[in-house]
C-alpha cells in the first residue's frame, strides 16, 4: 500500500509541482497587492519570470521521472508513457516561448493584473493532466479545467468589446461541445459499465459488435466534441472570430497548445481503445479531414487580417493531421505527431514575428494587424522578412523546408492505406492554399505604400526564438532523423 501511494505521487510530480506553484504565485501576488503596492507592471513581470522558471523545473521533473514507461496510478486513471511524456515536454517548451514573446504585449496593453499568467498556468495544468489521462472521468475534468481557463483568457481585456464578445462566444460554444463530449462518454459508460480506457478496450475486444449501434452513436458524439476542441470543419466557426477578438497573447496560446493534448486523447480513444470499431468512424474522420482542408484553404483566401488568416490556416492543417490518422496505422500516427510538432514549431516562428511587428505610430494600440502592415519589412528588417516568409513557405509545403517533408509523409501514409482519393484531393486543395501563403510574401516584398512604416525594435528574447526556429526549418529538412526518432518513441 505504501509503495502504491508513493508511486501515485511520484507519477504526477510535474502536475503536483505546477499546482503547488500556482497556489504559491496566487499568495505571492495577493500579498503584494494587498499591501497597496501600485507598481502592478513590476509584479506582473516578476510573476511571468517565475512562471518561466517553474515550467523549466517541470521539464526537468518530467525528463527525470523514474516512472516513465507504461505506468498507471490512481486506479488506472493516470498513465505516464512515451506519448504523454513527449507531448508534455513539447507543451511546456511551447508555453515558455509563449510567455516570453507576449510579456511586452501585456505591459503595453495595460493588462497588468498578475492573475493572467496564473490563469494560463491553470489551463496548462489541465493540458498536462489531459495528456496523462486514460479514463473518461479524468479526461473530462482535465478538458473542463483547460477550457474554463481559456474562456477567461479570451475575454480578459475587459475594456475591449471584441475581447468580451470572444469570451462569451467561446464559453457558450465550448459548453455546447463539452455537452456533446459528456453525453458520448455517458453512452460509453452506459453500454460497457466502464470508464478506464484499458478496461473498455478489453471489453470491446471480447464482445461481439454492437448490433444496436449504441457505441456508434456514442463515438459520433465524442467525435463532435473533440472536433470542436481542435477546430476541425464544419465545427470551426468559433475559431476565426475568437482568434481575432481575443487579446493577441491569448490567441497565441489558443493556436498552439490545445491541439497537442486533444490529439493525444483522440489517439488514445479512437486508435488504442476503439480500434475494433474503426469501420464505424474512420469514414467520418476522412470526410471531416478533407472538409477541413477545403474550408481552411478557401476561407483563408478572403482574409486580410493576419490572425484570421492564421486561424483558417490552422483549420486546414488540422485536416492534414486527420488524414494521417485516417490511415489507422503506426506509421500514420507517427506522421500525425511529426506533422503536429512541425506545425507548432512553424507557428511559434510566425507568432513571434507577429508580436514583433509593432508600428511606432501605434505602439501596441492597434487591435489587429493587416497584410498591409507587412510592407517595408523587407527594407527595414530584411532578416525578419526572410524568416517570416520562410515560415509561411514551410506551412505551404515548399521544399527545401521541413513542412514539405511533413506533408509528404502524410500523403505517403494515406496512399499506403489505399486512401488514394483522400491523398489526391488534399494535394490538389493544398495547391490552392499555396496562394494565400504567397500573398503574404507579396505583401512583404512587392507591395509598396506611400507612407513609410516604422517598426519598434525587437527584444533579444524574440530575436533568439526567431533565429532558432529559422535554423530549425533548414536543419530538420536536411536531417529529419531527430524528429522522426522522437515521433517513433511517442507511439512505442
Amino acid at each position: 500500500m505504501e509503495y502504491n501511494s508513493f508511486k501515485n505521487i511520484t507519477l504526477i510530480i510535474p502536475e503536483l509541482f505546477l499546482g503547488a506553484s500556482i497556489i504559491s504565485l496566487i499568495l505571492f501576488g495577493s500579498s503584494i497587492v494587498s499591501n497597496q503596492n501600485k507598481n502592478y507592471p513590476l509584479i506582473t513581470a516578476s510573476i511571468s519570470k517565475l512562471a518561466v522558471l517553474i515550467l523549466l523545473f517541470d521539464i526537468v521533473f518530467i525528463y527525470n521521472n523514474s516512472f516513465t514507461y507504461d505506468n498507471f496510478s490512481f486506479t488506472n486513471s493516470i498513465t505516464q508513457d512515451n506519448l504523454s511524456t513527449q507531448i508534455q515536454l513539447v507543451l511546456l517548451s511551447t508555453s515558455i516561448v509563449g510567455i516570453l514573446i507576449t510579456e511586452n504585449y501585456s505591459k503595453h496593453q495595460k493588462m497588468t493584473s498578475f492573475e493572467y499568467t496564473i490563469i494560463f498556468l491553470l489551463s496548462l495544468e489541465g493540458l498536462l493532466l489531459l495528456c496523462s489521462s486514460c479514463d473518461l472521468i479524468s479526461v473530462y475534468l482535465a478538458i473542463e479545467l483547460q477550457s474554463l481557463a481559456f474562456y477567461v483568457l479570451a475575454g480578459y481585456k475587459k475594456n475591449s468589446t471584441f475581447s468580451t464578445e470572444s469570451g462569451i462566444k467561446y464559453f457558450i460554444l465550448g459548453s455546447l461541445s463539452s455537452g456533446f463530449l459528456l453525453f458520448g462518454f455517458s453512452l460509453v459508460y452506459g453500454y460497457t459499465g466502464l470508464t478506464n480506457f484499458e478496461d473498455i478496450s478489453k471489453f470491446v475486444l471480447n464482445t461481439s459488435y454492437d448490433k444496436n449501434g449504441l457505441l456508434d452513436v456514442a463515438l459520433m458524439f465524442i467525435l463532435i466534441g473533440l472536433f470542436f476542441k481542435m477546430s476541425a470543419a464544419p465545427f470551426h466557426l468559433w475559431s476565426p472570430d475568437i482568434y481575432e477578438g481575443s487579446p493577441s497573447n491569448s490567441t497565441i496560446f489558443f493556436a498552439l497548445l490545445p491541439k497537442l493534448s486533444i490529439l493525444v486523447i483522440f489517439v488514445r480513444i479512437f486508435y488504442s481503445t476503439f480500434y475494433d470499431y474503426a469501420c464505424s468512424y474512420v469514414e467520418v474522420i476522412s470526410v471531416i479531414a478533407i472538409c477541413s482542408v477545403f474550408v481552411g484553404s478557401l476561407g483563408a483566401l478572403m482574409q486580410r487580417k493576419i490572425k484570421s488568416l492564421v486561424a483558417y490556416s490552422s483549420i486546414s492543417h488540422v485536416g492534414f493531421m486527420l488524414i494521417a490518422f485516417s490511415a489507422l496505422t503506426d506509421d500514420g500516427i507517427q506522421a500525425l505527431f511529426f506533422y503536429l510538432i512541425i506545425y507548432v514549431l512553424t507557428s511559434i516562428c510566425i507568432w513571434t514575428v507577429f508580436m514583433s511587428l509593432n508600428l511606432k505610430q501605434y505602439v501596441f494600440k492597434k487591435t489587429s494587424k493587416h497584410l498591409s502592415d507587412l510592407t517595408y519589412i523587407s527594407v527595414l528588417n530584411p532578416i525578419l522578412a526572410v524568416t517570416f516568409c520562410t515560415a509561411f513557405l514551410s506551412l505551404a509545403g515548399i521544399p527545401p523546408l521541413i513542412g514539405f517533408y511533413s506533408k509528404t509523409i502524410v500523403f505517403l501514409c494515406a496512399m499506403d492505406s489505399s486512401l488514394y482519393f483522400l491523398a489526391l484531393a488534399s494535394i490538389l486543395i493544398s495547391v490552392i492554399s499555396t496562394f494565400y501563403y504567397l500573398r503574404v510574401i507579396k505583401s512583404v516584398y512587392f507591395e509598396k505604400t506611400t507612407n513609410l512604416k516604422l517598426y519598434c525594435n525587437i527584444d533579444y528574447s524574440k530575436a533568439g526564438i526567431i533565429m532558432f526556429t529559422f535554423l530549425a526549418f533548414i536543419y530538420l529538412f536536411i536531417n529529419p532523423n531527430l524528429m522522426s526518432l522522437v515521433c517513433y518513441k511517442i507511439i512505442r
